[in-house]
């Protein structure tokens, strides 16, 4: 049975995504209202087929036990990275023509969708691979940390004037949540929960590092 730690994240994962359309909402933009709902709802439902094609992916990995470990998280880490950042690219970025582009709040709101899927997911008894409820609640936190970073990169890309600059950070918004995301389900596929302060740490100095060069974009919005 579900502990009410566990359902009070699932429920605040979910309203994360809900809480940026009432924000729209009550602010009466409805062009954002309908994005963000097509954000939310796109990302939730293409979490099936995600999840179906990870299983037949890590069907093929026959190796030894760490390298095994190695190779779903690596998988799972791009598969699902990807998806995300598709949707971002395909809804948002593309269709940005002038002002602030909001790339952050709206990574943030896919990948709550995103968990969502995966906690609904859970509960009908589908998912990639085995998981305990604590790692599966520890996944779906984790899609909003790689979210952060996802929004940060894409966001100064967006902004970004200077070819080099905009194609550099264009392609980190993708490597470097993979490379995150992977790190994490393979300390979670372990279970050596105390690499994940460590970890943390190393996440934390990785958002500063950026958040500082995604504040001088937002700010300028040009370099």
């Amino acid at each position: 049975m579900l502990d009410l730690l566990e359902y009070l994240v699932f429920f605040i994962i979910g309203f994360i995504g809900i809480f940026y359309i009432l924000f729209y909402v009550f602010k009466r933009e409805k062009a954002k209202v309908k994005l963000t709902s097509k954000l939310f709802v796109i990302s939730i439902l293409i979490t099936i087929p995600t999840i179906f094609f990870e299983k037949i992916v890590l069907s093929y990995g026959r190796f030894p036990e760490m390298i095994n470990y190695l190779y779903q998280a690596f998988v799972i880490g791009f598969i699902e990275e990807f998806i995300k950042r598709y949707i971002l690219i395909s809804f948002t970025y593309k269709s940005h023509k002038q002002g602030r582009y909001l790339g952050l709040g709206y990574a943030i709101i896919i990948a709550s969708g995103f968990a969502t899927g995966e906690n609904i997911c859970y509960f009908f008894g589908y998912r990639s691979y085995d998981l305990e409820l604590l790692r599966v609640t520890l996944s779906s936190s984790g899609h909003l940390c790689f979210a952060i970073i996802l929004g940060i990169l894409i966001t100064i890309a967006r902004h970004a004037r200077r070819g080099f600059t905009k194609q550099y950070y264009f392609v980190m918004s993708l490597v470097v949540p993979i490379i995150l995301h992977s790190i994490f389900d393979y300390i979670i596929l372990l279970n050596i929960y105390r690499l994940l302060p460590v970890y943390l740490v190393f996440v934390v100095i990785i958002y500063l590092v950026f958040f500082k060069k995604y504040k001088l974009y937002i700010t300028y919005l040009m370099i």
